[in-house]
């Protein structure tokens, strides 16, 4: 939530979009690379279907849907 964009040194722009419902359900992968507490963690596990995640912030999920990989 706190880079709205990254320029890579290729030049190309990655930016930042909303961590909406559909956003979660229709990626491939989520990639938790900062366990902000601003995130609903319960929701990311309901919604997304497979998630890597470097920072251990699922650990605080019961039961989440999503098949997680911890790094």
């Amino acid at each position: 939530p706190w880079v709205a964009e990254f320029r890579l040194a290729s030049g190309d722009l990655l930016q930042s979009v909303p961590l909406s419902d559909v956003r979660l359900e229709t990626s491939d992968c989520v990639i938790i690379a900062a366990d902000h507490s601003s995130i609903d963690w319960e929701r990311v596990g309901e919604k997304a279907s497979t998630i890597v995640d470097s920072r251990n912030a699922m650990a605080v999920v019961d039961s989440p849907r999503a098949s997680i990989y911890k790094i």
